[in-house]
Order: C-alpha cells, then sequence, then structure tokens
C-alpha cells in the first residue's frame, strides 16, 4: 500500500517542473485545461502503474481519456501509451505483463462496422508501442469486461433484451402494438478464451448486469444485478448474483443484511473477490445514510452475508471507493472529519490503518 501512495504521487506529480505563473483571475474555462487521472492498475510485478489520464478538447467539447504508464521507482517519465483520444477504461494488465487490456471506443472515418464503429470494445495496448489490437469485434459493442490472469480468459457482457409475459401480452401480440411495455434490458456474459479465441455464452439469466467481476482462476463471477438498466431499479431492486463455472448456475447471495440495514432499498457497487474466491465484498451506499461494506461468504450452496460495523466516527468513502484484499484483511478508503483516510476490515472490525501497516 506505502508503494501504491507513492506511486500515485508520482502519476499525479510528474516530473517536478516550474509552475506557470497565473496572469489572470480563474475562469470556468481554466478547468478545461486540467489533465484529471481517472483509473489506476499495478503491474503484476509491481514495477509500473498504468493509469488513464482525461483531457479536455475544445473541437467535441468534451473530457476522453488516454492510456498511459509510469514507473513505480520514481525515476523517468510517464509514457502515453495511446493518444487518440479512444477513451480507454477500465485497464487491466495481462498476465505476463507486456499489454494492458482496457475498454474504448475507437472510430475511423466511414466505418460501419466493429471495432472501429466507435462501439465499446476490449482492445490489447502493448507496452512497448504499438497500435492497440482489438480483441472484441462484437456488433453493438460490449458493456463491460474482465479479465482472469490465471487462466487468460476473458469474460465480457453485452445488452439483450427480455419479454415478460403479463396481462397485456396477447393484446400486443394480437394487434402488434409496440409501445415500449414488456420489454426490459438485460444483459448476457461471454466468455473468450484468449488462447484458442472460442467464445462462449455462459450467463443469461434475464437480470440487467450493472457491475461484475471475475474470481483469478476464472471460476466465478459475481455481479450487481437489476430487473432492467433504469436508474430507479439500481436503486431500489439490485442485488449480488454468484455465477459459478462447475455448476454453470446463478446464485442469489443473502439478502438478510437488508432488515437490519439503514434502508432496504441501496445502491450497490464495488464488487471486489478474494484470492481464494470463496468470499467475496461489495458496497451498499444509502441517500442521507452512511455507507456500509457488505461481506459475502461461500456456505455449501449459499452465499451467507453480513454487515461490517464500523466505528461510529469513520464513513466508508461511498460512490467511488476501491474495496482490495490483503490476504485475510480488507482495504479501503474512509472518511473521519472530512480527512480521506486508508483503513482496513480485519475479522468484523473497520479501523484506520497506521502507516506502519501500509506495506502490501
Amino acid at each position: 500500500m506505502r508503494r501504491l501512495l507513492a506511486l500515485i504521487l508520482v502519476v499525479v506529480a510528474g516530473p517536478v517542473a516550474a509552475q506557470p505563473v497565473r496572469d489572470h483571475v480563474v475562469t470556468p474555462a481554466d478547468y478545461g485545461t486540467l489533465a484529471t487521472i481517472r483509473e489506476l492498475a499495478v503491474s503484476p510485478n509491481g514495477t509500473h502503474v498504468a493509469y488513464t489520464e482525461a483531457r479536455w478538447d475544445k473541437a467535441d467539447d468534451l473530457a476522453k481519456t488516454n492510456l498511459w504508464v509510469v514507473a513505480t521507482d520514481g525515476k523517468g517519465k510517464p509514457t502515453r501509451l495511446t493518444g487518440d483520444r479512444a477513451n480507454d477504461r477500465h485497464a487491466k494488465w495481462s498476465a505476463d505483463g507486456k499489454a494492458i487490456y482496457v475498454l474504448a471506443n475507437r472510430k475511423r472515418a466511414a466505418e460501419t462496422k466493429a471495432p472501429y464503429d466507435g462501439t465499446s470494445q476490449v482492445w490489447q495496448v502493448p507496452l512497448d508501442g504499438g497500435e492497440p489490437r482489438a480483441i472484441t469485434t462484437i456488433a453493438g459493442g460490449i458493456t463491460g469486461f474482465d479479465y482472469s490472469s490465471k487462466t487468460e480468459v476473458l469474460f465480457y457482457s453485452v445488452d439483450a433484451s427480455a419479454t415478460d409475459k403479463d396481462e397485456f401480452s396477447d393484446l400486443r401480440a394480437k394487434y402488434k402494438a409496440d409501445y415500449g411495455h414488456g420489454t426490459r434490458k438485460v444483459s448476457e456474459v461471454h466468455r473468450l478464451d484468449l488462447q484458442s479465441w472460442r467464445t462462449e455464452k455462459v450467463i443469461a439469466d434475464g437480470r440487467y448486469i450493472r457491475e461484475f467481476a471475475v474470481t483469478p482462476d476464472g471460476k466465478r463471477v459475481g455481479m450487481i444485478t437489476a430487473p432492467d438498466d433504469t436508474v430507479i431499479a439500481s436503486e431500489g431492486r439490485s442485488r449480488v448474483d454468484i455465477w459459478d463455472a462447475d455448476t454453470s448456475t446463478v446464485v442469489i447471495a443473502d439478502e438478510s443484511w437488508r432488515k437490519s440495514a439503514a434502508s432496504p432499498w441501496p445502491w450497490l457497487e464495488g464488487i471486489a473477490w478474494h484470492s481464494d474466491g470463496s468470499r467475496l465484498a461489495f458496497c451498499s451506499i444509502f441517500d442521507a445514510f452512511p455507507a456500509e461494506i457488505i461481506h459475502a461468504w461461500e456456505d455449501g450452496a449459499r452465499w451467507k452475508t453480513d454487515r461490517i460495523s464500523r466505528p461510529k466516527d469513520l464513513h466508508i468513502h461511498g460512490y467511488g471507493t476501491t474495496l482490495k484484499w490483503r490476504q485475510e484483511e480488507l482495504l479501503f478508503l474512509a472518511e473521519r472529519k472530512g480527512r480521506v483516510i486508508a483503513s482496513v476490515v480485519t475479522g468484523s472490525l473497520i479501523q484506520e490503518m497506521d502507516e506502519g501497516s501500509l506495506d502490501v
């Protein structure tokens, strides 16, 4: 963790240089000149960190990201790996550390087919330079992906639709009426073997998958799902589902924790798997109430859950905190009296991390 904090400083600060003298009052337009770091990913051997940097462009009036990499020893300058403003995001290192997988939208003039039609696809960006290589070429694009480093398997999700049987189904069919009712946007998850390049649809459970994470061995997929893609469905009716490769089934994680929560209708995010694939954690976020961390573990064919107790003056840094396992401990960001601090879950207790415990 200390190394991670140090490399974040390296990325943010960059090489030391003289700061320009401000010659005018700061205006809203000045904010468009700032570069912001969106995401970080540390290489398998810890020697480099990949990050996405967003810059504003006046031509399209948007901030879009490129992919950069920098050494964690603080020596040398950051290197930009992409420069086509394709909104590179969700960077994940290949197992050998020679490339980085990203989700991006690349567009070539007059192209109408994937991958250069501007749809979201997975790309492999070589660390030593060269053009990004399209890993997926799915018509209409994909909605998310994750990578199993131990098995060289990539999972990606795509949009699909589900038609429900209700009291108006027969009338819609009889009169060929199509006015938006009865059909929901849902998701499917496909597994792509990066050795054989064979693809298999593995999840089609009639739910919309807003977020998913894969275990390192590719045996399980944890998902935050909702009945459809609407915000209100995710805000009040989302849940955690777990797919198991050995049984090819999806199990709903126990939801009894909701009974004692501040609200039974939270926003869920941030699934993080333990390295052994037998437990996971995620954040439960409520409007007007402090966020919480929920722990789930395998118990036979079931997945039990509990709420992690926190000190009253320590708040989970909700809507964006990252959960990360360190052996038997769970690391995350918290807030105390206006300060963002590194914290840890040990057993069922949350506490602030002291400087001496920050090594990973």
